[in-house]
């Protein structure tokens, strides 16, 4: 059967079959004729649509006018009021339009989904009011959280400090909203000060609105009637083919022969056979002997049926004829059981499209009285206002930003924009390099993109963005006002079973000022900027491209990547962007014998330029080779090879900076000792590695080992954890370490667990020490959450050259769920 009839048969028997369920009561449903005008609108709509060779692009307007001119005016009065009172209530003045001009006109729309809506309400005392998503504003606190800690270790802040989180739901117009906050102070180590850093972020919390719409679809509609899944096609079908059948027999050419021609061809033989099968059936096989069927038809016989054996040729012609007639008026080449069937797998497919969680959006509009501003929010992918990091998968990239991003469906197309400021928190910002970059940045940035994500799609975006000088505090140089536009094109080709390509091109153009911070000069700052976009283009530009994809019948995976940014772009909107750089990456993953095994190369070289006059560059070259093998189902082996290193050239002469070069073996298993379920972890490395460190180069070797082990003693669990690490030429200050952990966690109350332990370390010749420590977990009134920790220690030996590990360190955290 084509697709462009079965599209018509499935909007037919819809039609027909909203004509006659648009109520709940099921007494209405069963009025005389009802059961007749739903199978002969199936036919009369089949046979309209192809006398008239209606499109299917088209089709809708004839079922519209068939559905009004036979089927809403031939509806019981009753049920027809009950039908206008439920379109109004939930359509408002829309729906006092469209039934004031019933007899003349009626939206189709209205008229399919309506009615199906109308049919699958599960309340239908509540016609009479009206239904809908609460507006009000409402909040429902998640939890609010204290967290606070205090250590004595120089490394990290020194003294103490505390952050206070807090969580709230809160409804706008019927739609959630998320809003965090958190609070993080305590000593500052790097100017003896205190640091406090308060955050907040309201985000559009769309899984949480899906849900919500899904719960009241399904509270208040049984979609299997909206998409009419309890009806049975094939039954209708069937009963119109015993319909016709005797109706074609109690024709005058066929009603003295009926009980033999009827015999011919049982009903399943006319739902399975087609044309040619049927003419074998009925004209092939047949006995006519013309002396004793005259016999037959004199006197009284004459009333009587004819035998199966007298049937004559022209008999079974014309009967056969009039069941292909049939057939063909069913479906399209006489195939009516596959009509039958392709409507059940419609049906089947509406059913499962009723639960599938993508349908939502759709499923919403079509039932739910909404407004403008849930309409709205049903396209919009994302809204967050405040304090958050920003990606867009182009020319932002990990930002952190104070302002607000919104993007949006519309059809095929996706729009998103940006506003705010992007700052930096770095090391470079608390000393003296704020001149020379700045620390923060206004910025305006929009995006228009095409396609589906997961597939084909491209986007261009843009970004403007001005310098802003921070004083918090500390010395910090004011920096040179400058204007940075950035643009960018970035595509993506879904190749099928070959993976996917990304493609992307950025352009950046920097302007600075040095006259005044007026509004003025902003503007005429950010006019040249945008003209001189195009100066320069390869100095200032950026390209990357990147491939993955997979080989299945090899069991590979693969991607790689390429880069190349000019020396003079320039990108606030990527603080990891790099300038003057190629970079190139390769990553291959097979699966070997059998798929019990794995092995991965991933590599990435990255060529730095450094300056343009002079030629100097940093060169950065990363590999790592992994292998895993699958002994048993308890049982993994590990193997790893690393290699990094960093070199510089200068004057035409190469010179390693950095080198880490390091192979590990590992073990992972899990079974059973003495009856004890036990997991255990142990790997045993090389490494060597090779560095500058002020006047004198370091060279270090080391040996790495490492074990974990954890038994279940009933509800218990005991843990021990190992770690040496040996320097065998000396060289590094952390070099040879030893730690050794023991713990013991255990469940005092349901509510009410704890874990002790105790712990040793020697770092040679920098400190030497033991300790206990202590940790609880405690949660009551079903509200309440307490996490405790303690970890105090004794230095039997220390020197000026530690810096990493304290004598004690104490957490609290104390949380209570409000809703």
């Amino acid at each position: 059967m084509s697709r462009r009839f079965t599209f018509r048969i499935i909007f037919s028997i819809l039609i027909a079959i909203f004509a006659v369920i648009p109520g709940v009561n099921a007494q209405e449903l069963t009025a005389p004729g009802l059961r007749g005008l739903l199978l002969s609108r199936i036919i009369d709509s089949i046979q309209f649509q192809r006398s008239y060779n209606i499109a299917p692009v088209h089709y809708w307007k004839f079922a519209a006018e068939a559905f009004r001119t036979n089927s809403i005016l031939q509806l019981d009065d009753r049920v027809k009021a009950q039908f206008q009172n439920f379109v109004e209530r939930r359509k408002g003045l829309a729906g006092k339009h469209l039934f004031a001009g019933l007899d003349t006109a009626l939206n189709t729309r209205y008229m399919d989904k309506e009615l199906r809506a109308m049919y699958a309400f599960k309340d239908s005392g509540r016609w009479v009011k009206q239904f809908a998503i609460p507006t009000q504003l409402d909040n429902q606190p998640r939890y609010l959280g204290v967290e606070v800690a205090t250590s004595d270790t120089l490394g990290l802040y020194k003294g103490w400090w505390h952050n206070i989180s807090f969580a709230d739901d809160i409804q706008i117009g019927g739609v959630p909203m998320l809003l965090q906050f958190t609070n993080l102070s305590g000593h500052d180590w790097m100017n003896d000060g205190s640091m406090n850093a308060s955050l907040i972020k309201m985000s559009f919390n769309k899984e949480a609105y899906w849900q919500k719409l899904q719960r009241f679809t399904h509270d208040h509609f049984d979609l299997q009637k909206y998409y009419l899944s309890d009806f049975d096609y094939h039954q209708y079908v069937e009963e119109y083919l015993n319909a016709r059948l005797e109706n074609i027999l109690s024709s005058p050419d066929f009603i003295k022969q009926a009980g033999a021609l009827r015999s011919l061809v049982s009903k399943d033989q006319l739902l399975y056979m087609d044309s040619v099968q049927l003419q074998k059936l009925i004209l092939t096989y047949y006995y006519y002997d013309p002396e004793k069927l005259s016999s037959f038809l004199e006197g009284d016989a004459a009333d009587k049926d004819l035998p199966g054996d007298f049937l004559v040729y022209e008999t079974r012609e014309a009967y056969l004829s009039a069941l292909l007639e049939l057939k063909s008026e069913i479906a399209y080449g006489g195939d009516i059981d596959l009509a039958a069937l392709q409507l059940e797998n419609w049906r089947s497919f509406q059913h499962q499209r009723a639960y599938d969680y993508k349908n939502i959006p759709s499923l919403a509009k079509e039932l739910i009285p909404l407004n403008g501003f849930q309409r709205f929010f049903l396209k919009l992918n994302q809204l967050t206002l405040g304090n958050f990091t920003m990606q867009s998968g182009g020319i932002w990239n990990q930002a952190f930003v104070a302002g607000g991003f919104a993007s949006i469906d519309i059809g095929k197309y996706r729009f998103a924009a940006a506003l705010g400021t992007r700052r930096d928190l770095s090391l470079s910002q608390q000393m003296f390099m704020g001149s020379l970059k700045p620390a923060s940045y206004n910025f305006q940035y929009l995006q228009l993109g095409i396609g589906k994500q997961h597939l084909n799609n491209a986007k261009i975006e843009v970004l403007n963005t001005f310098s802003k000088n921070l004083e918090r505090g500390q010395f910090v140089g004011r920096s040179v006002n400058q204007n940075v536009f950035v643009g960018g094109l970035n595509t993506q080709i879904y190749m099928g079973k070959l993976g996917r390509l990304n493609a992307s091109i950025s352009k950046s153009s920097s302007q600075f000022n040095t006259i005044s911070n007026s509004s003025k000069e902003y503007a005429n700052i950010s006019k040249a900027a945008i003209g001189q976009f195009f100066n320069d283009f390869w100095m200032t530009a950026a390209v990357n491209l990147n491939y993955s994809g997979t080989v299945k019948p090899w069991g590979l995976e693969q991607a790689f990547h390429v880069g190349y940014s000019g020396l003079g772009y320039n990108n606030p909107g990527n603080p990891y962007a790099l300038r003057g750089a190629w970079q190139y990456g390769l990553n291959l993953k097979k699966s070997i014998l059998e798929k019990r095994g794995m092995i991965q190369f991933r590599g990435r070289l990255k060529d730095m330029a450094r300056s343009v006059v002079t030629g100097s560059k940093w060169r950065s070259w990363n590999y790592s080779v992994d292998g895993r093998y699958k002994v048993s189902r308890r049982w993994f082996l590990y193997g790893r090879y690393v290699s990094s290193s960093s070199s510089s050239r200068q004057d035409g002469v190469n010179s390693d900076v950095f080198v880490n070069r390091r192979g590990s073996l590992a073990s992972q298993w899990q079974g059973k000792w003495f009856g004890k379920r036990v997991f255990n972890y142990s790997s045993f490395g090389l490494q060597q590695m090779r560095y500058e460190s002020g006047w004198q180069p370091v060279h270090s070797e080391f040996i790495n080992m490492n074990t974990q082990l954890s038994m279940a003693l009933k509800q218990n669990f005991l843990s021990i954890s190992l770690f040496y690490n040996r320097d065998m030429k000396q060289q590094a200050v952390y070099g040879n370490l030893f730690t050794a952990d023991l713990g013991y966690t255990y469940i005092l109350k349901p509510t009410l667990q704890a874990t002790s332990g105790i712990n040793y370390l020697d770092n040679k010749d920098v400190v030497q020490q033991a300790g206990i420590k202590q940790q609880v977990n405690w949660q009551f009134k079903s509200r309440w959450a307490v996490q405790a920790s303690a970890d105090l220690r004794h230095n039997f030996k220390n020197s000026s050259q530690n810096y990493l590990y304290g004598k004690f360190r104490a957490d609290l955290s104390l949380y209570y769920l409000l809703n």
